[in-house]
């Protein structure tokens, strides 16, 4: 008899006194950490006609060696465009697989750390953009980069890119419209004229038309 994990078998001599015995490891292909190991060991004989047996040191130990499958996590961003078209960034993280737990991603550019879930593949969040004005501006670029990444300590790899991934919002031309008005007066009234300029949008500072 051979116990295995508290389980005994009974395997079965030759002629020549070879037995086999095959367990089911049950260490699939995956991307966790799952070191592990089978020992067997003799703890009895039936038959034989043997006179006298000896166990003495009759365990053998198998060691199931973990493979290194690694596991994709990326980041990535809508496209820029002008203020008109986009009132906001948004990022989406992505794994290439679903993983049995969460895991929390820190980033540089975003302050609130983003969680997928188990059993998901992506999460997202949106970076506010100014709004759309009459008024000239630099461009606006949002730059987010992936940081670190907890909840990975199971995995046997997690690969990632720290470099930037960035959107650039440029200022667009709306135009403020100008107007100029006036009254028809007569001779009466002092010999002068009055037009009244409005602009569509208030200045910021001075201007002169």
């Amino acid at each position: 008899q051979v116990e295995v994990g508290g389980k005994t078998y009974d395997v079965a001599l030759d002629a020549s006194g070879l037995g086999t015995l095959t367990i089911e490891h049950g260490n699939a292909e995956d991307v966790y950490k799952d070191d592990s190991s089978i020992t067997a060991t003799i703890t009895g004989v039936t038959g034989g006609k043997y006179e006298a047996v000896d166990f003495d040191g009759a365990s053998a130990t198998a060691n199931i060696t973990d493979t290194e499958t690694p596991v994709e996590l990326t980041l990535t961003a809508t496209a820029g465009g002008t203020e008109n078209d986009v009132r906001g960034v948004t990022y989406t993280l992505m794994l290439d697989q679903a993983l049995k737990h969460d895991i929390t991603v820190n980033l540089d550019g975003y302050d609130t750390p983003v969680t997928i879930t188990a059993g998901s593949t992506t999460a997202s969040f949106t970076i506010e953009t100014r709004a759309d004005d009459v008024y000239t501006q630099d461009d606006q670029t949002v730059s987010v980069a992936i940081k670190e990444v907890a909840g990975a300590d199971n995995l046997e790899k997690l690969n990632f890119s720290t470099e930037a991934v960035s959107a650039t919002i440029t200022d667009d031309a709306d135009a403020t419209k100008f107007t100029i008005t006036t009254d028809d007066v007569s001779e009466a009234d002092g010999g002068e004229v009055t037009f009244t300029v409005k602009a569509s949008n208030a200045p910021q500072g001075e201007a002169t038309v």
